[in-house]
C-alpha cells in the first residue's frame, strides 16, 4: 500500500529564562539513570534539564515523565551546543532511542542491569550533526573522545545522560568549543520519525508501540504508521557553565 507524504514541522519552542550548569563537586556516574540529579529545570512540553559543568566537561541529564513527553523522547534525541550562544546546528549529538522497560510477561534481549522496572543502556556510538546543514556522521565511541552517553527507560521516565567535552584537543575532536564560565546556545529537539534507516515502523500488538531502535535497532516508540503529523519536538535556550567552586 502505497502512503501519502506529509511535509513534518517541528514544534520549535522558545524558552527566555536560560538555565544554568553548576560547578562539579563529586563525580558523576554516566549510566543513564536521573535520580542523583538534584532539581533538573524545567523547559517546556514536560522536558528537564540538569547540568554540571567543571573546567574539562559537561555533563547533562535530558528527561521527562509525562506520558506525552515520555512519547516523544523515546524516539531519540537530538542535543545543539551552540558555544556562540544562539541557536546554531553547527555541532549536535543525536542518540539512539530508549529501550522499553522490562514488564511482566515480555523477553527483551538483555538490557543492561539496574534498577526494577527500568531498562538503560550504555551507548557505543551516536551521530554527530553539522558543522553543515543535513550532515551526520556515525562515531564509534571510544574513552578517548571523552563523550560518555547513556540512556534508561521506565514506565514512567525516559532520560538520557552526557558527557561532552568543552574544548577540543587532539584526541577529543567532538566537543562544546568553549571554556568554563561562558553562555552557550542549548538546543532539545526529537527525530522527525522514529524509523530506522531504511525500515518501516512496525507495529506490535494493539499498544501502538513499535519494536525497532529509531536507527539502529533496539528500542521501542509509541508511533505508528498512520501517524504522520506527530511534530517532533525542538527547545531552545541558553546555558550558563559555572566557573569555578
Amino acid at each position: 500500500m502505497r502512503l501519502a507524504t506529509s511535509v513534518i514541522l517541528a514544534v520549535v519552542v522558545a524558552v527566555p529564562a536560560g538555565l544554568t550548569s553548576r560547578w562539579r563537586t563529586e563525580a558523576v556516574t554516566v549510566d543513564g539513570l536521573s535520580a542523583e540529579w538534584q532539581a533538573p529545570e524545567l523547559l517546556d512540553r514536560g522536558v528537564t534539564v540538569g547540568a554540571v559543568n567543571d573546567g574539562e566537561f559537561l555533563y547533562l541529564v535530558v528527561s521527562a515523565k509525562d506520558p506525552e513527553s515520555i512519547a516523544y523522547l523515546s524516539t531519540g534525541l537530538i542535543v545543539w551546543l551552540d558555544p556562540g550562544g544562539r541557536r546554531a546546528e553547527t555541532f549536535g549529538l543525536r542518540i539512539a532511542g530508549v529501550e522499553q522497560p522490562v514488564l511482566p510477561g515480555m523477553t527483551p534481549i538483555a538490557p543492561a542491569a539496574g534498577p526494577a522496572g527500568i531498562s538503560t543502556t550504555v551507548l557505543d556510538r551516536f551521530d554527530v550533526l553539522g558543522p553543515g546543514k543535513n550532515q551526520r556522521r556515525l562515531i564509534d565511541l571510544n574513552p578517548d573522545l571523552g563523550i560518555e552517553i547513556a540512556s534508561s527507560r521506565a514506565e514512567t521516565e525516559v532520560a538520557y545522560e552526557l558527557k561532552i567535552p568543552l574544548q577540543k584537543t587532539s584526541s577529543r575532536t567532538y566537543a562544546v568549543g568553549v571554556a568554563p564560565g561562558r553562555t552557550i546556545g542549548l538546543g532539545i529537539a526529537t527525530p522527525t520519525a522514529p524509523v530506522g534507516r531504511g525500515q518501516q515502523p512496525r507495529l506490535v500488538g494493539d499498544s501502538g508501540f513499535i519494536g525497532g531502535d529509531p536507527w539502529y535497532g533496539g528500542g521501542f516508540a509509541k508511533y505508528r504508521e498512520d501517524d504522520g503529523k506527530r511534530k517532533p519536538l525542538e527547545i531552545w535556550t541558553t546555558m550558563s557553565l559555572a566557573s569555578g567552586r
